[in-house]
């Protein structure tokens, strides 16, 4: 059952995502969420603080589905290939299970907020390094020096064909998405043993 919390903040997000969060004010928020404004004002001291902890919820619910704890570079290039296709797989389920958040996020792309850039970077940061993590992993030790640039291709893969499909409408099963991402960093991966690619970011990156 959703706390009152939960049920404010699902409101919001469903009315972010539809108006955007300039366009909705704070009573549009409590009547859709069934309670009075000051019940929220209880709960929120503000519509950004409210903003703040939708991209707090989401970006928590996406990190925790990103599950790194199995992986071994002692397997077969095959088998990580394998653990790689599951992990993406929890992760775009949770992300397309949330589709809101993505329309929310789409509209708010220009966000000047210094405290809240701020903070949705720090979030962002955590998945980034997992995604690296995850790269290492596949990738192997001889491929480490070019991770953080096939990190930020696996993160651009995913938040381009999530739009795709959850803003664009486009027909796309997950296990198709997901396999098609294994196969396309695989192949950047073969790029960059083979040297037939160079790496352009440093470790100084992040």
């Amino acid at each position: 059952m959703l706390t009152l919390k939960e049920k404010i903040i699902i409101s919001a997000l469903k009315l972010f995502a539809e108006k955007g969060f300039h366009a909705t004010n704070v009573q549009e928020i409590a009547n859709h969420a069934g309670v009075a404004k000051g019940t929220l004002y209880a709960h929120f001291t503000s519509k950004k603080n409210i903003l703040i902890s939708i991209y707090g919820y989401y970006l928590d619910c996406l990190y925790n589905s990103l599950d790194v704890s199995m992986i071994s570079n002692n397997q077969p290039f095959e088998e990580r290939l394998i653990t790689l296709n599951k992990v993406l797989n929890d992760y775009l389920s949770v992300a397309f299970e949330h589709e809101n958040f993505l329309k929310m996020q789409m509209k708010e792309q220009n966000i000047n907020d210094p405290q809240i850039m701020e903070f949705i970077q720090e979030k962002r940061g955590k998945i980034y390094i997992k995604f690296q993590q995850l790269m290492t992993y596949v990738g192997g030790e001889e491929l480490k020096n070019c991770v953080l640039d096939v990190a930020v291709i696996l993160n651009s893969l995913i938040e381009e064909y999530s739009a795709v499909v959850i803003l664009d409408g486009a027909d796309i099963p997950v296990e198709e998405l997901v396999n098609f991402i294994t196969q396309t960093i695989t192949c950047i991966l073969k790029g960059f043993k083979n040297k037939h690619i160079s790496p352009i970011l440093s470790e100084n990156y992040m």
